[in-house]
């Protein structure tokens, strides 16, 4: 099963972290989880810039910094 989540900050990374705590099971037999977030909007949300590192590496399979507006 794969996943995208469009959209960054708060919401967007904590979705991407529940769903990797209820799919652990990752690559060919499990779910991959890519998230989609703008370049061009600043994080607003309190702690969204620590979030962003920790949350890349242990719940994603793949990031993208998108190009288009936000």
């Amino acid at each position: 099963m794969k996943i995208l989540i469009v959209g960054g900050g708060t919401a967007g990374w904590i979705t991407a972290g529940v769903l990797a705590s209820r799919y652990p099971a990752r690559g060919e037999t499990g779910v991959e989880i890519c998230l989609i977030e703008s370049q061009q909007q600043p994080p607003i949300g309190v702690g969204t810039p620590y979030l962003r590192p920790v949350l890349s590496r242990a719940a994603c399979d793949c990031f993208a910094d998108s190009h288009l507006p936000a």
